[in-house]
């Protein structure tokens, strides 16, 4: 078996790239559409409900300003108005990541070559 050179490798982006498809690929419900054409069922009209904006906690609202105070000149009036979302996200996988308790001995998942 042929060794691969640091060029062959995926770089981190990329294989960050094969790992979310692979993630969403799961995620894809799967549907069944022999029993759905044999058994029509009608289907009550969906009400639409207006999108409610999430409050964003203290810690997004902290980041957010931190994040406009220094690169706030940078930023068109769109991205400020996504940034406390875009805040409100990270704080959320901050604190998912902090939920999860390692231990000592625990070893990293992924070897990365640079």
């Amino acid at each position: 078996m042929k060794n691969k050179t640091r060029s062959e490798q995926p770089t981190r982006r990329e294989f960050s790239r094969i790992v979310a498809a692979a993630g969403a690929a799961v995620l894809v419900p799967f549907t069944d559409f022999t029993t759905s054409a044999q058994n029509p069922s009608p289907s009550p009209t969906p009400v639409p409900t207006p999108p409610v904006a999430p409050v964003p906690s203290a810690a997004a609202r902290a980041l957010t300003e931190v994040a406009k105070a220094r690169f706030g000149e940078y930023l068109t009036p769109e991205q400020q108005s996504k940034l406390p979302a875009s805040m409100e996200n990270l704080a959320a996988s901050a604190g998912r990541l902090r939920a999860v308790k390692l231990k000592n001995a625990d070893e990293p998942d992924f070897v990365f070559t640079a």
